[in-house]
């Protein structure tokens, strides 16, 4: 059965030739009521959209026209656009503060881009339009432009400019259009100038280093700078004040020579630290007398210095290029060889000078040390006589036992003058100083027996010592002796602590380690010779 479409109308409907006549307008009424209402809602949703794309179109023009602009004039790097041979079309307020022309330059102008560059770097940048318009593709210069109070090293990045109207083209005569972007790499170039500075520059003086030296000879052409005076330096005894006294004092004497040679120095003089006592020095523009004047005044002011009761000196020699075809590493092989004559003709005299210099300072920071080396002098000189050695082995015992201790020299004031029991790590850094005697005496041929014999002097017969742990008779003779010696005269005069009541006591302990720290054979001579009446222990100082 067919459902009436108006269910209100149902009970009364009656199928008459009227009533279908009804249904049908109706039916007609209701299809038109809904076109209406169709259309309706068609009509204002084409409508929303047409002014939603109105709106969109609205907003792309305000962008355009006052966005893009905004961005364009705002960016923090330069934009500027020129025509091929450098005539400024626009430019943005960073390009205009970057060359000092903010608030000067007027749309339109007639500037031209080519104006604000530096000369030498012109053709950079005639060559990178030359590029881009040839190959069409975005390229890349550093250059320099000429600010208002400075030059600004810039990166440009440029691409030729695409133009959509044909008129424009047209209206310039055919001349491309380049978009060029420039950002400020000042601050970069003057990190990596510093950077560069730093790699010439010797750390510990400030003065340039080997790798400016090596430059300097290789690119060297001569004609713009002669006469050319090469001076070699060689700070004396620099190994000797390392080994003695440390590398604090080397560095401290190297800074000073440093100091000195720049106090005097003309801003022609290149001064170089090839090495680590080697200086060199270039005057440029300089003859010998001249250059010979300026090193006998720094020489006379190094005198004065005093480190560690060490003088500071050096020694040098001098050479001059007068000719251009004159090879330079000739010139400085010549200057070379004179340093090296003058160094070895009074080097004997200097290293002896040194010891003892080192030896007063050393007994000037601590008197313990002087006089403990006086008495150990005075008696390993007396044993030796017991034993019935040789004059001159005695004189040679006596001489070692006035210096046994030189290493000490290299220890800190702080270690030297404690008067409590030594850590751990001070033990270690006192048992360093058989060591530094060592080298200190091996620096001098004459000496080479003495700084062997001094080296071994802490090495214990069982071969619990130091800094070697040898044994027996591997350990000479005279350091055995040195070793006896050496402890008596700390356990009597209590170097370390309490001093010994009486001898009875020192002979009790020396008598417990034998065999184990002691030769047993000099333990025993020793002590038959303490336990005589009348031992020769006479004053004996003996002088380098």
């Amino acid at each position: 059965m067919r459902v009436h479409r108006y269910p209100r109308f149902a009970a009364l409907r009656q199928i008459t030739p009227f009533s279908l006549r009804r249904d049908l307008f109706e039916s007609t009424v209701y299809f038109f009521y809904n076109r209406y209402h169709y259309g309706k809602i068609m009509f204002i949703k084409e409508r929303y959209i047409v002014e939603q794309k109105d709106e969109l179109k609205a907003s792309e023009w305000a962008v355009k026209e006052g966005g893009y602009k905004q961005i364009f004039d705002g960016a923090p790097i330069g934009y500027v656009i020129y025509e091929e041979d450098g005539r400024i079309i626009t430019a943005n307020r960073s390009f205009d503060r970057m060359v000092g022309s903010e608030g000067n330059r007027t749309e339109g102008e007639n500037k031209n881009f080519f104006d604000y560059i530096l000369p030498e770097y012109k053709h950079v940048l005639w060559d990178m339009i030359h590029r881009i318009l040839c190959y069409g593709e975005t390229d890349a210069v550093d250059i320099e432009l000429q600010g208002e109070c400075r030059t600004i090293a810039v990166t440009v990045t440029s691409r030729k400019y695409q133009e959509r109207a044909e008129d424009n083209w047209k209206k310039r005569g055919g001349k491309a259009v380049i978009w060029s972007a420039l950002t400020d790499i000042s601050g970069l170039k003057r990190k990596q100038m510093e950077i560069m500075e730093l790699s010439r520059r010797d750390a510990l003086t400030g003065m340039y280093n080997r790798h400016f030296y090596d430059d300097f000879v290789q690119n060297h052409d001569g004609d713009s700078e002669l006469p050319l005076t090469v001076a070699m330096l060689d700070i004396d005894g620099l190994k000797m004040i390392n080994d003695s006294l440390g590398h604090a004092f080397g560095d401290r004497a190297i800074i000073k020579v440093s100091r000195v040679l720049k106090k005097f120095a003309s801003p022609n003089y290149l001064i170089i630290r090839t090495g680590g006592d080697e200086i060199v020095v270039f005057f440029r523009k300089t003859l010998l007398e001249e250059a010979q004047i300026y090193l006998n005044k720094v020489q006379e002011e190094i005198k004065s210095c005093i480190l560690g009761g060490l003088p500071v000196s050096f020694s040098w020699g001098y050479a001059v290029k007068k000719e251009p075809e004159e090879s330079l590493v000739t010139i400085i092989s010549a200057a070379e060889d004179m340093m090296y004559s003058r160094k070895l003709l009074h080097s004997t005299g200097k290293k002896y000078e040194t010891i003892d210099l080192i030896l007063k300072t050393l007994f000037d920071r601590n008197g313990k040390i002087y006089r403990h080396s006086q008495r150990v002098s005075r008696l390993a000189g007396a044993f030796g006589q017991y034993l019935g050695w040789k004059q001159e082995k005695i004189h040679f015992l006596r001489q070692l036992g006035y210096v046994h201790d030189i290493g000490m020299a290299s220890i800190s004031d702080e270690i030297l003058n404690k008067k409590e029991m030594l850590d751990e790590e001070e033990k270690k850094e006192i048992r360093r100083h058989s060591e530094t005697g060592y080298r200190i005496l091996r620096s001098m041929p004459e000496t080479h027996e003495m700084a062997r014999v001094l080296l071994f002097h802490h090495e214990n017969w069982d071969g619990s010592g130091y800094p070697y742990g040898i044994r027996g008779e591997e350990i000479p003779l005279e350091s055995r002796l040195l070793m006896l010696v050496d402890a008596y005269d700390r356990m009597k005069y209590g170097y370390y602590g309490k001093a010994a009541e009486n001898d009875k006591v020192i002979v009790s302990e020396l008598e417990r380690w034998s065999g184990k720290q002691f030769d047993p054979w000099l333990g025993r001579q020793f002590v038959k010779w303490m336990e005589e009446p009348s031992k020769d222990t006479k004053d004996y100082l003996p002088l380098f």
